[in-house]
């Protein structure tokens, strides 16, 4: 394997103009753990400008454009001259007052450039030298590769790199190596010093134009990007000779073993041939490995252009864009495939997915086994039902994967883009280099841009740079190092929070800042894949054993050792789950299929297993909980709020005089404004008129500073004046009070009991305007200073009403077990309202935004498990909150529709974007999106979830319990009559009846019940934990069971060679009618479990194929005796579960495991639901 993973890697390395001069050191590669960069051999990357303050007054960005047009990285320092500008090296002595305190600005470094303009000083410019993006490239191989990773010569740059440890560098190299080797480290040393190349295990020169040839080294590469290959080839050397071992070590003791059997003569060519067989898997599994690694994506390295000091006209000019945009031909000729681009779904590529488990080795082990002891009839019958494995295995995923890619590009992020002098909108991964596109307030940026122009443009760069506070754009150039200060860029992945933007496109995809970043990033397996693949390498030691006990047992009494062999190897196969590794991946893009089918996308099926963990939702208010339109729900007098039912004269009264107080509603186009658009739409449930408070005479529009709206109107009895605005902004101005029984002054008392009364509408949830009114005499009377002397006519109460079927959802999902925590930016005294209304943590505090910034981390993290509601918080506080509960060990939902909850959508472990008025932003950082907004469709969600564990656990059960009972039965039947009462080949084909088919049925099916209660019991610990122990014991034993009374009754009934025969109906039938009844109510269970049953009772009757298979047609008797065995099992399976003290320890009834569906979590038509009163939990 080594010897094979070498050689191809050599090839490879040619092709990258890479000089091997010791062939052996690719065959070191395994031994590597520590990395060791020479900083003396890194790039020293062009100086860069980092900040240009302005002297004397002087207009910034005309210094700012001297010094650029000045300023040279490579040699930052020496004077130049130009256009009557000079830049140099500022000097100690050059300093007066104002140039101090610029230097002051700039953080008083020595690296500062003087511009001076008609020898007068102009402007100060801090001069950086970024950090070579190279040590990034190798430092990320080296983590991801699991090596440690060291920087000699520099103590900083080993700080900055976060590096493990730093060596001494220089002349001192050499021992550093020695010193690493010495304490038993394998090390890669990446430098030019060629004595150091030497004395490391791998030396990797490289080698620069015009420099010495390090000859010390074992490999030259030309640049860090080939010796960031070598890092990461390095770690999958070390995996290879792990598999290459093991293979090794299997093809020995297959060799060992067939000298034991068989003729003399040829005991040495079998034993060579089992060797020779692994050697030759272990040299295709190294080759394949290399060739996987050079297939990896090779860091990108961009033309350094400044954008961002560019101008408009310099920028569009270097991108050869237009204002107007590309024409067709122009885009088709810049288009190419993205460096990381995702793959379509391939038949091929799930087939081979699919053999890519810890299982594929053991089956090719035994396929090697079985023929060196002479029997290919069973070495093709092994191979066989390995393919058929992983062909249902692929085909599932490949079918499911295609569905649910065609989903995602429907749901894709669509972008307005200038092509042919006209507006269009295509999909963001069509965008090229020099595309001019249009962006909003919510909008994903799709790549990376250059502002062309803007309005009142800010941008939240949180996903990029970590900056919490949405940063103001510009068209202006800019002088900055740091993609955070760059104003005049919008980078891929940020969002726009506010204002709009035209920008044309600079780079797209790999490209992008955000995609330079990813390269190198891995995706690692979710908890129910962790589990799995845990438990799939515990199965291996378990066949192993159970064939070799039915081996030695064998042996012991005298059979020859190529039968014993056989029968070993078929028990071995049929306790080898190789279904196993598949179940996660099918289970989880099955539920995101049916998911999709209820409006619901799962834009990455992984987190499916993470819904099944959920144990706290962060949601948004608006939107979500409640209806996301605001509308008229009370009109209060100043004493008492009533609806729409219950008004009176008082407040029709009030109601008319916000209708009259309104703006003009134009024909076609609605109100600007929410609030004036629920009054008007509520007028007529109220029984007020539109237009029924005269003629309007003249508007004084509305404005937050000013915070009210007023009209003037003409009616028969003069003009009025009408009012409607803030509370805070209308009292003041107010100085009667018209109550039901009569105006009042409006005192002190007064204003107290009306801002008790308002305090009380607040803290319901309402959204409070007052409405006022007086007589008026003219268009005078609207100047912001005659608004006053007002009569107070009551209040209109404006609320975002929960919907209906909120509180029942969240009382649901709190039953699952699943903390709400509602986050939004109202007052806190509306969060409580809503919050009481839903019943969220009635007894916990509500927390606002300020009181969040002064809990410090532990601090906040004590609180949490008390907190229900988070107020007055900010994007930035969103993702404290997020981050904090995945610190104190949750597993967190974030749900929310706007820009504002972007962020934290896509920290969260599952991000929720929630109706189809979803911002861009908020669609693309998701993992789920779920079109209609409703969060029961979110429990939905959680429903599949949390039965996907279910599933798998059945599944799981079926797969290893079985197995399991395979192996007892066989062993104790070998141990005690000296023989296996099966066929290697009768074991193979229980194993194919009964293993993968029916399993990914089970783990396909749609959810068995809705009830929060059993769904409680769901979840990592409780379906993989005890609960599947005992499912795999309860199954196991059933089978066995099965298994021996048909072989008991067989033996009982004389049925002599028919024996085995009845014995293989007795444990295919036990198994399969268990799994039958798992999923009774699912058709692809009964059809893969009658399918299953089917085929054996062809291959039993059918003459030729049955004696393949070393059985014989039976009678009736024998039919009788195997499938009344089979009905015995499959209702031991049923019965022990129901048994006292296995019920007690469930922890639940028999009667709790069928859920009648009046316990159904939502009874609508539209969720599809199997209801199984018999499920083995």
């Amino acid at each position: 394997g080594r010897d094979g993973f070498a050689a191809q890697l050599g090839r490879t390395l040619a092709g990258l103009r890479v000089t091997t001069l010791d062939r052996d050191a690719l065959r070191r590669l395994d031994r590597i753990d520590t990395v060791v960069l020479d900083a003396a051999a890194l790039p020293r990357p062009a100086a860069q400008i980092e900040r240009v303050v302005a002297l004397q007054g002087r207009d910034p960005s005309d210094v700012a454009r001297r010094v650029r047009a000045l300023f040279q990285g490579g040699h930052p320092y020496a004077l130049r001259r130009g256009e009557g500008a000079r830049l140099e090296r500022l000097r100690p002595d050059a300093e007066d007052g104002d140039i101090r305190r610029a230097r002051h600005d700039l953080g008083g470094g020595s690296d500062i450039l003087l511009l001076t303009v008609d020898d007068e000083p102009a402007a100060l410019a801090a001069v950086i030298r970024p950090p070579a993006i190279e040590v990034a490239w190798v430092v990320g191989a080296a983590r991801a590769a699991g090596h440690m990773v060291a920087i000699a010569g520099s103590a900083s740059l080993s700080r900055r790199a976060d590096a493990d440890l730093h060596v001494d560098g220089g002349d001192h190299l050499t021992a550093s190596v020695h010193m690493l080797q010495r304490d038993g480290c394998g090390v890669l040393l990446v430098s030019r010093r060629s004595r150091a190349l030497a004395a490391a295990d791998v030396g990797v020169g490289v080698v620069e134009p015009g420099a010495r040839v390090p000859w010390g080294a074992d490999i030259l590469v030309p640049d860090w990007e080939r010796a960031r290959f070598l890092v990461e080839a390095a770690g999958v050397a070390h995996e290879v000779s792990r598999q290459s071992a093991a293979v090794a070590l299997t093809g020995s003791g297959i060799g060992a073993l067939s000298l034991l059997g068989g003729h003399p003569a040829g005991a040495g060519t079998r034993a060579m041939t089992a060797v020779n067989i692994a050697a030759l898997f272990a040299f295709a599994n190294g080759t394949r490995a290399a060739v996987a690694v050079a297939r990896r994506p090779m860091p990108v390295r961009r033309a350094a252009v400044p954008w961002h000091e560019l101008t408009v006209a310099e920028a569009l000019a270097r991108a050869d864009a237009r204002p107007r945009g590309l024409t067709a031909v122009e885009v088709d000729a810049r288009a190419r495939p993205q460096a990381v681009a995702t793959r379509r779904p391939s038949l091929a590529r799930a087939f081979v997915g699919e053999l890519a488990n810890p299982l594929t080795p053991v089956l090719a082990g035994a396929t090697v086994l079985a023929a060196s002891v002479g029997s290919i009839t069973d070495a093709a019958l092994v191979a066989t039902v390995t393919g058929a494995n992983a062909t249902v295995g692929a085909l599932q995923r490949f079918q499911v994967e295609r569905a649910l890619g065609a989903l995602e590009r429907d749901n894709g992020q669509r972008v307005r883009v200038r092509r042919d002098r006209r507006l269009t909108v295509v999909p963001a991964s069509e965008l090229v280099a020099g595309d001019v596109i249009l962006l909003d307030a919510g909008s994903l940026v799709p790549a990376d841009c250059r502002v062309l122009r803007e309005t009142a443009l800010e941008v939240d760069e949180s996903a990029l740079t970590g900056e919490s506070l949405p940063v103001t754009k510009t068209a202006e150039p800019v002088v900055a190092a740091s993609p955070a200060d760059r104003t005049s860029m919008l980078y891929a992945g940020t969002v726009v929070a506010a204002g709009t933007a035209e920008a044309v496109v600079v780079a797209t995809g790999s490209e992008t800042e955000a995609g330079i970043a990813a390269v190198g990033e891995s995706v690692s397996a979710g908890g129910v894949e962790r589990r799995l693949r845990d438990l799939t390498r515990m199965s291996i030691p378990v066949s192993a054993l159970g064939g070799a006990g039915v081996v030695a047992s064998a042996l012991a009494r005298g059979l020859p050792l190529a039968a014993a062999a056989q029968t070993g190897v078929g028990l071995a196969i049929a306790a080898v789950p190789e279904g196993l590794p598949a179940l996660a991946t099918v289970a989880q893009l099955s539920a995101a299929r049916r998911l999709s089918r209820r409006g619901a996308l799962a834009r990455n099926p992984r987190a499916i297993e993470a819904l099944g963990r959920l144990d706290v939702l962060c949601t948004d208010k608006t939107g979500t909980v409640t209806e996301g339109r605001i509308e008229l729900a009370l009109v209060s007098d100043g004493d008492r709020a009533v609806t729409a039912g219950a008004a009176g004269a008082a407040e029709r009264a009030v109601v008319a005089a916000a209708v009259a107080a309104s703006p003009r509603a134009r024909s076609g186009r609605p109100l600007p404004h929410f609030t004036d658009r629920a009054v008007l739409d509520a007028a007529p449930a109220w029984g007020v008129a539109v237009e029924g408070n005269g003629a309007r005479h003249q508007d004084l529009p509305f404005e937050s500073r000013r915070g009210y709206h007023a009209v003037v109107r003409r009616n028969g009895q003069g003009m009025t004046l009408f009012v409607k605005g803030a509370p805070e902004k209308l009292l003041p101005r107010c100085t009667v009070w018209r109550r039901a029984d009569g105006d009042v002054t409006l005192g002190r008392r007064e204003q107290r009991r009306l801002e008790r009364h308002l305090n009380e509408l607040a803290r319901r949830g309402y959204r409070v305007l007052a409405v006022a009114q007086r007589p008026a005499t003219g268009r005078h009377d609207l100047a912001d200073d005659q608004v006053r002397d007002l009569v107070l006519l009551g209040f209109v109460a404006l609320a975002d009403p929960v919907r209906p079927s909120a509180r029942d959802a969240a009382a649901a999902l709190e039953r699952a077990g699943v903390q709400i925590v509602m986050l939004t930016g109202d007052h806190p005294s509306t969060a409580q309202g809503i919050a009481e209304e839903l019943g969220l943590a009635p007894d916990g505090p509500v927390v606002t935004g300020a009181q969040l910034d002064a809990l410090d981390d532990a601090a906040l993290e004590a609180r949490l498990d008390d907190i229900g509601v988070f107020a007055r918080v900010t994007p930035a506080h969103k993702v404290r909150i997020v981050e904090a509960y995945r610190r104190h060990g949750r597993v967190v939902a974030m749900a929310g529709d706007g820009a504002n909850d972007a962020a934290a959508i896509r920290l969260a472990d599952v991000g929720v974007a929630l109706g189809e008025n979803a911002t861009s932003a908020a669609r693309s950082g998701a993992d789920l999106v779920v079109a209609d907004g409703r969060i029961e469709t979110l429990i939905d969600a959680v429903v599949e979830g949390r039965s996907m564990w279910s599933s798998v656990r059945d599944a799981v059960a079926l797969l290893v319990g079985g197995n399991l009972g395979e192996v007892a039965f066989t062993l104790s039947a070998a141990l005690l009559t000296g023989r296996s009462p099966l066929s290697a080949r009768q074991l193979l084909l229980v194993n194919l009846l009964t293993d993968t088919v029916p399993a990914v049925a089970i783990a396909l099916r749609a959810p068995k019940s809705s009830s929060m209660d059993a769904l409680l019991r769901e979840g990592p610990d409780a379906s993989l934990g005890g609960s599947l122990a005992r499912a795999i014991y309860i199954r196991g034993g059933a089978t066995a069971a099965g298994a021996t009374a048909a072989w008991v009754g067989a033996r009982a009934t004389l049925q002599g060679p028919r024996t085995p025969t009845v014995t293989l109906v007795g444990l295919v039938g036990a198994q399969l009618g268990q799994t039958l009844v798992a999923g009774i109510h699912d058709p692809r269970v009964v059809a893969a479990s009658v399918g299953s049953a089917a085929v054996m009772g062809l291959i039993v009757a059918t003459p030729g194929v049955s004696q393949l298979f070393g059985c014989q047609p039976l009678d009736p008797v024998g039919w009788a005796v195997g499938l009344s065995a089979a009905a015995l099992g499959t209702m031991a399976a049923v019965a022990v579960p129901r048994l006292p003290g296995l019920r007690e320890r469930n922890g639940r009834s028999a009667k709790s495991t069928a859920v009648d569906d009046a316990d159904a979590l939502v009874a609508s038509p539209h969720r599809e639901r199997s209801l199984d009163p018999w499920t083995l939990r």
